[in-house]
């Protein structure tokens, strides 16, 4: 969450970086929060998120994930509708096929949402 509310890089958030990511992520327009949401779990910049990612997504939300499998980690994901994130499989989850997937399954933006609250 560090790197995505520190707009500027300079290693420290400041208080206007601080409402500025709050407001964005709590308030802001569905695309700003898609946008925020997205960025804050492609934790290496890379522009996708991936396995690790979603792994870490759900330790977050869930006490339970921490001995989770690759199995469970497809049940969890089925659980929660997150199945459709990567729709051409290639196990990363592109900006596209986020804002694809949540605009057709809006309840995405729930779970990503408890995760930070």
């Amino acid at each position: 969450m560090f790197d995505t509310m520190d707009q500027n890089g300079s290693g420290t958030i400041d208080f206007k970086e601080l409402l500025c990511g709050l407001s964005t992520a709590l308030r802001g327009a569905p695309e700003q929060r898609l946008d925020f949401y997205f960025n804050l779990y492609d934790m290496n910049g890379s522009g996708s998120i991936d396995e690790d990612e979603i792994y870490r997504l759900l330790e977050r939300g869930h006490s339970s994930a921490s001995s989770m499998n690759s199995q469970s980690t497809k049940a969890m994901l089925e659980q929660h509708g997150l199945t459709d994130l990567d729709a051409d499989g290639d196990g990363h989850i592109s900006h596209e096929e986020f804002i694809q997937a949540v605009n057709k399954n809006p309840e995405i933006m729930k779970i990503f949402g408890q995760v930070v609250h």
